[in-house]
């Protein structure tokens, strides 16, 4: 199957078979709503799961046979519940085995970070869910948001890029492993009227040729 997932929440699996012909005009592969857009296309399988989250904090997950075939030109189903304003800021396709023993790392725009175990992100069984805050709400009054939440090993890499051009390339292991309610601690110092505006996480094992394209 091939996963699709659009930025106010609508996900759906299609056949890869139902991409077999493409014209030199196109294959129309989702139907949008007005101002929702496609973000994410990736190849899926039962044994997946799918992982979420979104601008205001929020993480979820959800087995990908909970997740209905649809038609090429569907729209989908909705998943997490969004209030105004927010959107889905980053997605992850993992084998299920192997969820429950990797991290959450949730990345703020003011540099602060965390890893919360994945296990603590309860598996939904209805695909409609608000899911649950990664990241207090308290550390987003001030006009903080989250950049991103991404899945990880502890001996992965993260890449950070600010806004004035600054990038910085860590270890995981060197970021805390908290609670969903924990602030999170600095992991990249900004100067007055920079922010974190891209992460990209560096597979144990990976070469980094390409690393740079994928921020």
């Amino acid at each position: 199957f091939i996963m699709l997932l659009t930025q106010q929440g609508y996900v759906k699996r299609t056949a890869i078979s139902s991409f077999a012909k493409i014209s030199t005009r196109g294959l129309r592969i989702i139907t949008l709503a007005p101002n929702d857009h496609l973000k994410w296309v990736r190849r899926c399988s039962d044994a997946d799961a799918i992982v979420m989250g979104s601008r205001f904090g929020n993480a979820y997950r959800a087995r990908m046979l909970s997740i209905p075939p649809h038609g090429r030109t569907s729209r989908g189903k909705r998943t997490m519940t969004l209030q105004e304003g927010d959107d889905i800021i980053d997605m992850d396709v993992v084998p299920v085995r192997e969820l429950d023993e990797m991290y959450l790392v949730v990345i703020l725009e003011s540099g602060r970070g965390k890893r919360v175990k994945a296990s603590l992100v309860p598996m939904r069984k209805s695909l409609r869910s608000k899911g649950v805050a990664a990241i207090p709400k308290k550390s987003l009054a001030l006009g903080d948001a989250v950049v991103g939440i991404r899945v990880c090993h502890p001996d992965d890499q993260i890449m950070l890029l600010t806004s004035s051009g600054i990038i910085n390339r860590q270890s995981l292991s060197s970021i805390p492993a908290q609670s969903r309610q924990a602030r999170g601690v600095s992991v990249q110092k900004l100067s007055p009227g920079d922010s974190v505006t891209r992460m990209t996480i560096i597979r144990a094992g990976e070469q980094t040729s390409g690393d740079l394209e994928q921020l």
